[in-house]
């Protein structure tokens, strides 16, 4: 499932990559509904860098406790170095996979993580092209995720879609119109 919030104009983020004012909230109870329905969440390394995501679902979105919670997914040529910056790896790191490029998976860095309790995977590909096919094949066989949403990035949405891995297609279009074409 590929979900994306733009404006009318078909912007995702302004040109600095903010992209949390484009949804409204009623879209970001919809997106926590969803996210407790599917196995796992997935951004790509420029919406978790920019937007230092959680990946969960929170009550205050569903008006109770939610039942369960996605796994996150971080698609990214290089790993994070510095942890305590990002919520996820504070909060989750034993709910959170990095795919990353094979030499970067047997890096210290990837230690590091594992030693946190994050699970980092190496793909095949080259950096920017990582095999998206052989990650979601890793999901299903390692953690029997049949469904998973991703968040973030137009990078990694266009790569899913070139690919011919979304199923589906959410689009959510807020009714603003940020003209700039640098966005």
């Amino acid at each position: 499932l590929l979900k994306l919030a733009t404006t009318l104009d078909g912007r995702i983020a302004t040109r600095t990559g903010q992209s949390q004012w484009v949804s409204s909230p009623d879209s970001l109870k919809k997106v926590h509904w969803l996210r407790e329905r599917v196995d796992a969440v997935m951004v790509g390394s420029g919406t978790f860098a920019q937007d230092n995501p959680r990946l969960d679902v929170r009550a205050d979105m569903l008006g109770r406790e939610p039942e369960r919670q996605p796994l996150a997914v971080v698609l990214c040529s290089r790993l994070p170095e510095n942890y305590s910056a990002f919520d996820l790896l504070r909060e989750r790191p034993e709910s959170t996979i990095f795919f990353t490029a094979l030499d970067e998976a047997k890096a210290r860095k990837a230690e590091a993580l594992r030693a946190r309790g994050v699970t980092v995977h190496g793909l095949e590909g080259q950096a920017g092209h990582l095999d998206l096919r052989q990650a979601l094949e890793f999901l299903l066989q390692t953690h029997n995720c049949r469904y998973v949403m991703c968040e973030g990035g137009g990078r990694l949405g266009l790569e899913l879609l070139r690919r011919e891995l979304a199923d589906e297609l959410l689009l959510f279009v807020a009714p603003k119109i940020l003209g700039d074409s640098q966005a």
